[in-house]
C-alpha cells in the first residue's frame, strides 16, 4: 500500500514539475528590444529593455544600472512593461487647452468690441 502511494506521489510531483514553465521559456515570447518587467525569486523587480538572450542568462538594459545579466533560474516572472502616461504629457495637453481657450476668448472679445463701435 505504501509503495503504491509512494509511486503515485512521485508521478504527481513529476507531472507537476514538467508542467511548470522553465525560467528560460518565460522569455520565449519576447525579442531583444522589447520592454519588460522581470520579478526575481528574491522579490526584486527590474524594468527595462531586453538586450540579449543566452543559454543560462539574459541581458536587461535598465535606466539606473545599464545592462545587467539575470540568470533564468533567479527569475520568477516576466511581463511586458506597461507604459504609463507621463506627467509631462498631461501638462502639455493642459497647456494646449488653456492657450486655445485664451485665443478663442480674445477673438470673441475683439469681435464684441468691434460690434459696439458700429
Amino acid at each position: 500500500m505504501h509503495a503504491k502511494l509512494s509511486w503515485l506521489l512521485v508521478l504527481v510531483l513529476t507531472v507537476t514539475a514538467i508542467a511548470q514553465p522553465q525560467p528560460k521559456d518565460r522569455l520565449e515570447k519576447f525579442s531583444p528590444g522589447d520592454r519588460i518587467t522581470v520579478r526575481m525569486n528574491d522579490g526584486a523587480r527590474h524594468e527595462g529593455t531586453l538586450d540579449s538572450k543566452a543559454d543560462r542568462d539574459f541581458g536587461l538594459h535598465t535606466r539606473s544600472a545599464g545592462t545587467i545579466r539575470l540568470g533564468y533560474s533567479d527569475v520568477r516572472s516576466v511581463q511586458p512593461l506597461k507604459i504609463r502616461k507621463s506627467n509631462r504629457t498631461t501638462w502639455i495637453v493642459v497647456a494646449a487647452v488653456v492657450v486655445t481657450a485664451v485665443i478663442i476668448a480674445s477673438l470673441f472679445a475683439r469681435r464684441l468690441g468691434n460690434e459696439g463701435a458700429l
